[in-house]
């Protein structure tokens, strides 16, 4: 059984409190008080639902009471008693917020149902503002939540700030050191007469180069783990072509690439077997020719893997030559990084010479 609202009764008439205490006592547990001193004592002694208070009382009267619950218990619904007489009290009583008010005489079921509807209203006021509390402890945990998450995601931002900061100074330094060998090599080709020697430092200096145009293009980038392999094999092409090249316009480039990015672990052989292909049909397709035409592509095959191809329209491979046995440096390179890459190199002497390597890039 649950535990009855507790009702205050606040009236000077000694009969009407008898009265409101045998009407109400069934529902509710009823305390008295015979003026409104005593009702405020009775206030701070226990938690009552509601009150019902007369207007007129000598000393403290019923708007006096009134006032003093709304501001020191709000949540307390007041019921005004009144004469034909105060009526007008009675509506001032409400507009400080009484619940309503009963004109006396009134009837026990009258007072029954404006104490019900009041108490009605002062539970769902509570229950309310007990929500609204639970909301607000919510909100605040919400805030906390959100404002350390911030700060979470804050210094994550500032230690991938560092990192990326660290990642391009390495980048850099390793670009510039490959850049430091490359001359280094430059400088000893010029007092060496040999000119097989001078080819060796030449063929050394454009691998340097091709490994540090690839720390260059990372550096540059937004990533800083993968290079858009496009943009790398037009602008290693350019180069081997400017190096090799002894007549402006001799030799065509033709080039066709896909978009496509890559981490610097496949972006580094890649970019080696390229050097290679490029510098073999350089240095030898256009044997005696006044110049000729190389054909570089890069594109993804039905398999989803990348074909590399570099051709040209050159001399031709030799006949009783096996690019896979072949005692060439730069061909066994080729291979090497080729089955480094986990591919297949396939090699076309139909009209000039063309190499295809096929790869998937590892899930490293």
């Amino acid at each position: 059984m649950s535990e009855k609202d507790s009702i205050l009764v606040i009236d000077d008439e000694e009969s009407m409190r008898n009265l409101l205490s045998d009407v109400l006592g069934e529902e509710y547990a009823v305390l008295t008080a015979p003026d409104g001193k005593a009702g405020i004592s009775r206030l701070k002694e226990v938690d009552f639902s509601a009150a019902v208070v007369d207007i007129k009382m000598p000393g403290m009267d019923g708007l006096q009471v009134l006032r003093y619950i709304k501001e020191t218990s709000p949540e307390v619904e007041v019921v005004m008693l009144t004469a034909y007489a105060s009526l007008g009290s009675a509506v001032e009583a409400v507009k400080l917020g009484a619940y309503d008010y009963l004109t006396k005489p009134f009837k026990g079921a009258e007072i029954k149902k404006v104490l019900a509807n009041a108490i009605r209203k002062q539970k769902l006021v509570v229950e309310n503002r007990g929500l609204l509390q639970d909301l607000k402890r919510t909100n605040e945990q919400l805030n906390q939540e959100l404002a350390e998450r911030k700060r979470a995601e804050e210094r994550i931002e500032a230690s991938l700030k560092e990192k990326e900061v660290l990642l391009k100074e390495i980048h850099h330094r390793v670009k510039n050191n490959l850049q430091i060998i490359s001359s280094l090599l430059s400088l000893q080709s010029m007092h060496v007469k040999d000119k097989g020697a001078v080819e060796m430092f030449k063929d050394s200096q454009s691998r340097v180069r091709s490994m540090a145009l690839i720390h260059e293009k990372l550096y540059k980038s937004e990533g800083l783990v993968k290079i858009n392999l496009a943009e790398y094999i037009r602008d290693l092409s350019s180069y081997l072509l400017r190096s090799y090249e002894t007549k402006p316009d001799a030799i065509r480039l033709e080039l066709s690439a896909d978009d496509v990015l890559m981490s610097i672990d496949t972006a580094i052989p890649c970019g080696l077997i390229l050097n290679e292909l490029i510098s073999n049909s350089l240095k030898h397709a256009f044997s005696g020719r006044k110049g000729g035409e190389i054909r570089i592509g890069f594109h993804s095959d039905n398999e989803d893997r990348s074909v590399l191809t570099v051709g040209d329209n050159g001399i031709g491979f030799p006949e009783d030559l096996d690019p896979r046995s072949t005692k060439s440096l730069g061909l066994q390179l080729v291979n090497a990084l080729t089955d480094q890459l986990g591919g297949s190199i396939e090699l076309d002497r139909r009209g000039g010479t063309e190499f295809k390597v096929a790869f998937a890039e590892p899930k490293y």
